[in-house]
């Protein structure tokens, strides 16, 4: 009994406020677990305002209760059905109950009050009885309605919590695979850039080396034939052209070395050419003379080759004869 009196004294002390932040967020915590628990709080609740009403709790405990309670339109319309309630029961003949009452304890509360009363006959007593239990009644079940509704509202609040962590864990990780593509991609592109660039970069050096070469034209030659005849080659040199290759055709006996002496329409000699290279092409023996353009005006030239014998004397081998025309 001495453990009950004690609860219910902390839980005033909490209605009221006198509590230290921690113990009152324990017991809110066990209101909101516990049913029991909070049905007993919310009796000591009721406790309250009926001893308001009665004004037998002290000046500190009634200036907490004014601060905590009657700050709210619902609670001062209660409090003012409950001075009306007890008003009317002290009117009431039921004298003599009301002598016992007063003999028992100080701290009996009014909800035994009120259910000692219920024992009597009398009809006023039992209206205001009724009275009061319907409101207290009421007041449970709307409590219990919204505490209820809370509890509702705080599981669906953690399930769209649940929902919206797992949305963005899904989301990232969509995030980290899209990043990791484009990463991908990027170093893919890059590759490729390095590889046109390099590529951009050979052909480049190619056309450089082909641009530095000198432009070739070559023109292969039949020994025989006259200056000016109808067999006369015709070359023509476009402005372009720097070097000119002469392919000389070699018919009659090899000879260790040949000499090649180039003479204009004047028998002016333009140039001359010792040791010839010989090459074989397709079982013909083929000479060949390069000449700077810049030697070759539009002229009609003859080419005489000279070859060494096995006794070191130098013999006529063929005259070549050609053209050069000039755009």
């Amino acid at each position: 009994m001495k453990d009950e009196r004690t609860n219910e004294e902390m839980l005033a002390r909490y209605l009221l406020g006198q509590l230290p932040e921690e113990e009152q967020q324990k017991i809110e915590q066990h209101a909101f677990d516990d049913d029991e628990f909070y049905r007993q709080l919310l009796e000591v609740e009721d406790d309250l305002r009926c001893a308001y009403a009665q004004e037998t709790l002290s000046l500190a405990q009634k200036e907490m209760f004014e601060k905590r309670f009657l700050i709210f339109a619902d609670e001062r319309k209660k409090l003012a059905l409950a001075r009306d309630m007890i008003a009317e029961l002290r009117q009431a003949p039921v004298a003599d109950a009301w002598s016992k009452a007063s003999n028992r304890d100080e701290r009996k509360t009014d909800r035994s009050l009120l259910s000692w009363i219920l024992g009597w006959s009398s009809p006023v007593t039992r209206y205001a009885v009724a009275a009061a239990a319907l409101v207290v009644v009421a007041g449970v079940v709307w409590l219990l309605f919204e505490t209820a509704k809370l509890r509702n509202e705080i599981n669906r609040l953690q399930a769209e919590r649940a929902t919206a962590e797992q949305q963005f864990d899904e989301r990232s990780a969509e995030e980290r695979a899209r990043v990791e593509r484009l990463d991908k991609q990027l170093g893919e592109e890059r590759d490729r850039r390095a590889q046109l660039e390099q590529e951009l970069s050979r052909r480049g050096e190619q056309a450089d080396e082909r641009s530095t070469r000198p432009a070739v034209v070559a023109l292969f030659l039949s020994p025989g034939g006259m200056r000016g005849g109808g067999q006369t080659r015709r070359l023509v040199l476009a402005p372009g052209v720097e070097q000119v290759r002469l392919r000389l055709e070699l018919t009659g006996d090899a000879s260790n070395s040949y000499r090649a002496v180039l003479l204009n329409a004047d028998g002016k000699e333009v140039s001359s050419r010792a040791d010839l290279r010989v090459r074989l092409e397709g079982g013909r023996r083929i000479a060949s003379l390069t000449l700077s353009a810049r030697l070759l005006a539009e002229d009609d030239y003859e080419l005489k080759l000279t070859g060494v014998g096995a006794d070191g004397q130098p013999e006529r081998v063929a005259s070549y004869y050609f053209t050069i025309l000039k755009k």
